[in-house]
C-alpha cells in the first residue's frame, strides 16, 4: 500500500493492523525514520543488521528479529507470525526502545546547549571583557593564512588535534 495520500490516522490504522513490518534495507546512508512509526506503537518488526545499526537495535531478538538474508527473513517471519509470546516481546521491546530513544535525544538537547556554548566561545570583544572563557587556546595563524580552515591546514601537527569547535 502506498502512503503518499494517506491522512496519518489512515497511515496508523493500517500499520496497527500488520502482525510485523518488514524492512529489507541493504545498504543506508542514515537512519531509516520509516522505523520510527513501528516503534513508538509497539508494532514488531524484521529488519536487516544494516536497517537496525542507525537506531542502535540490538540483534537479540528483545526489540527486533534481525535477518540478513532471504532464508532468516522467512524464518524469522513465520517466528513472529505463529508465536504471540514472541510478538508481545517485540511490540514491548520496540516502545522501551522508542522511549529509549527519546530519553537520549532529551538528553543531546541539553548537550547541544552546552556544546554551543563551547563553541559559540570565540568572540574577541566578550573575551576581551572577561565574560567567557576559552577553554582551548585561539591556534596563532600564518600571515598568509585568511580563512580557519587555512589556519588549520597550515599549523603544524606535533601532537593530536584537539576540537576547536
Amino acid at each position: 500500500r502506498v502512503f503518499n495520500a494517506a491522512q496519518d490516522d489512515e497511515m496508523l490504522r493500517e500499520m496497527l493492523s500488520w502482525r510485523a513490518m518488514v524492512v529489507p534495507i541493504l545498504r543506508s546512508t542514515g537512519v531509516n525514520t520509516k522505523l520510527m512509526p513501528a516503534l513508538q506503537h509497539g508494532v514488531p518488526i524484521v529488519l536487516t543488521s544494516v536497517a537496525a545499526a542507525p537506531l542502535a537495535i540490538p540483534s537479540d531478538s528483545t526489540v527486533a528479529l534481525v535477518a540478513d538474508s532471504a532464508d532468516a527473513f522467512v524464518t524469522q517471519l513465520l517466528r513472529v507470525a505463529s508465536d504471540s509470546s514472541l510478538w508481545l516481546t517485540l511490540s514491548s521491546g520496540s516502545r522501551t526502545h522508542w522511549q529509549m530513544l527519546l530519553d537520549e535525544d532529551a538528553a543531546a538537547v541539553d548537550m547541544r546547549a552546552l556544546t554551543n556554548l563551547v563553541c559559540q566561545i570565540g568572540s574577541d570583544e566578550r573575551l576581551a571583557q572577561g565574560e567567557l572563557y576559552r577553554p582551548l587556546p585561539r591556534p596563532l595563524a600564518p600571515k598568509h593564512a585568511s580563512t580557519s580552515l587555512e589556519i588549520e591546514l597550515l599549523l603544524p601537527r606535533k601532537r593530536p588535534p584537539q576540537s576547536r569547535c
